[in-house]
């Protein structure tokens, strides 16, 4: 199983549905706040390039950043609050 599936099989519907839109370029918006996963897999910042708003925040279990998120040339709006 890829990195991608794995991630993207731990997160809960709603946000499924979230990535799916955000993949399929019908929204610039995503919010993956609260989410329990240690990292973000490569794959999102490649094919959610258009993205202008990322929520990530109360994502506790995030231990970094990924220098990959240089790669969202789009965003506008990082949100971080709550995390660690």
């Amino acid at each position: 199983m890829s990195e991608w599936t794995t991630w993207f099989n731990a997160l809960d519907e709603g946000k499924k549905e979230q990535v799916r839109s955000a993949v399929a370029g019908e929204t610039t918006s995503l919010d993956l706040s609260g989410g329990k996963f240690t990292h973000i897999p490569h794959r999102l910042f490649i094919d959610c390039r258009a993205l202008t708003k990322l929520n990530l925040g109360g994502c506790t279990s995030l231990a970094a950043l990924p220098e990959f998120i240089a790669q969202l040339q789009a965003l506008t709006m990082l949100g971080l609050g709550g995390c660690t």
